[in-house]
């Protein structure tokens, strides 16, 4: 199985195209939190007592073997780059402010908070998280802070933001929708979609999957382009969505730099 790291070059430069920084040994690759042994073992038990384990490793979802919360990803990309791949960091200064901030806050352990297991049959399994200190969410670059859990081969761990952020999109079809069309690279569609979505009455997410043609086709695009689009959304939206929910988990972790070697 590829490693989150690793897999997660592919899907920065799919955004950015192929400009990337050279890094030297022991620059950072990417910040997350750390969970501790005792934190990961507790997150896995209760994953496994869940009602809905046995259905999601069934599905072909397996377990990870730890676990961490990605705070920010870098690769071998510019703070203009990492920005223009993050909603939360509007500016290049903004992504070298958190990268700032995160080199200060080096080997701090935080207080982290999970109380649901959200998952896609046969695809990948997530955590969402909430920082005991409401203030520290701003040191995750990511638009919906989690751990991942789980992903059926083949699957790249970074899909837990695109099963989240459809989640969010689903409760919530107008706050939802720009992050969940960011995360499958249509962020440009969004003004045309949008209107579009009013101008039908399309109000969610299941409605703008079965018109996916449609929509894509009065987006504008040409049409290989709309047929390409309209894929991706009923390909994101295709698989059978589950959340549970139960008591709050506190954990804690460390923040870290995983660096190139």
């Amino acid at each position: 199985m590829a490693r989150p790291a690793f897999v997660a070059v592919a899907f920065f430069a799919a955004i950015c195209g192929a400009d990337r920084i050279g890094k030297a040994e022991g620059e950072v690759q990417y910040w997350s939190v750390q969970l501790d042994p005792d934190s990961s073992e507790s997150l896995s038990r209760h994953w496994r007592a869940s009602a809905g384990y046995t259905a999601a490793n069934a599905s072909g979802i397996a377990m990870k073997d730890e676990y961490h919360t990605t705070l920010l990803y870098i690769g071998h990309f510019s703070d203009q780059q990492i920005a223009a791949a993050n909603d939360k960091l509007p500016s290049a200064a903004a992504a070298a402010k958190l990268r700032a901030a995160l080199l200060a806050r080096e080997g701090t352990q935080l207080k982290l908070e999970v109380s649901r297991f959200v998952w896609e049959d046969g695809f990948i399994a997530a955590a969402p998280i909430a920082f005991h200190i409401a203030e520290e969410e701003k040191l995750c670059a990511n638009v919906y802070p989690h751990v991942t859990l789980g992903m059926a081969q083949g699957v790249a761990a970074v899909k837990s933001n695109e099963l989240l952020s459809r989640r969010r999109a689903e409760g919530d079809f107008e706050a939802g929708l720009p992050e969940f069309l960011a995360q499958l690279k249509l962020k440009s569609m969004l003004p045309s979609l949008r209107a579009w979505c009013r101008d039908q009455g399309v109000s969610t997410l299941a409605a703008l999957a079965a018109r996916a043609s449609e929509a894509a086709a009065a987006a504008g695009e040409d049409p290989e382009a709309a047929q390409e689009m309209a894929a991706k959304i009923r390909g994101a939206t295709e698989r059978p969505l589950h959340e549970e929910s139960g008591s709050v988990l506190e954990l804690t972790g460390t923040i870290g730099a995983h660096r190139y070697s």
